[in-house]
């Protein structure tokens, strides 16, 4: 049953995305639209995964939060007519993913078209064995590196953020 609400949730998150005008609130719907999948992904794939999922997310959206600000005068917000219409949206689904067979999915038969739900155990913990622990390390030490060269390199005036700082 949560997988339906979830798959309801992306579904009524994704068709309303054309009626969305102003970048708050398209930024908005896609962060809950994304925390709605991560959370599909918990329950099928492992937790890093989802976890990743979700800052690869926050950073693009903070990058193109942060241009459409620049970009875009104030806005009133009007939030009524778009949860209506995502209400609207998200019954419609619900009510369609419930019509389906559920007998199948109650029984267990879902489980085996997806064959990494039976070891959903082992693959958060494989990325932490000693045996990996070389390659984390040294993963974290390139990125850190990575890091401390783009902020020595880029000027704090010349940035394409520069309004902010």
């Amino acid at each position: 049953m949560t997988m339906v609400l979830l798959c309801a949730h992306i579904m009524s998150f994704c068709t309303i995305l054309p009626f969305l005008t102003q970048p708050i609130s398209l930024g908005v719907n896609i962060l809950i639209g994304v925390l709605s999948l991560s959370l599909c992904v918990v329950l099928f794939a492992g937790s890093w995964f989802a976890f990743i999922l979700i800052l690869v997310y926050l950073g693009g959206l903070l990058v193109v939060f942060a241009y459409m600000i620049t970009l875009v005068p104030n806005v009133v917000f009007k939030t009524f007519r778009i949860a209506v219409l995502q209400m609207i949206f998200m019954v419609v689904y619900m009510c369609c993913i419930l019509m389906l067979d559920m007998k199948s999915m109650l029984k267990g038969h879902m489980v085996e078209n997806f064959p990494w739900v039976s070891n959903q155990n082992d693959t958060g913990l494989v990325i932490t064995f000693s045996f990996n622990s070389v390659i984390l390390i040294s993963t974290a030490m390139v990125l850190l590196l990575a890091l401390i060269c783009v902020v020595k390199i880029c000027f704090l005036k010349k940035g394409p953020l520069r309004p902010f700082l």
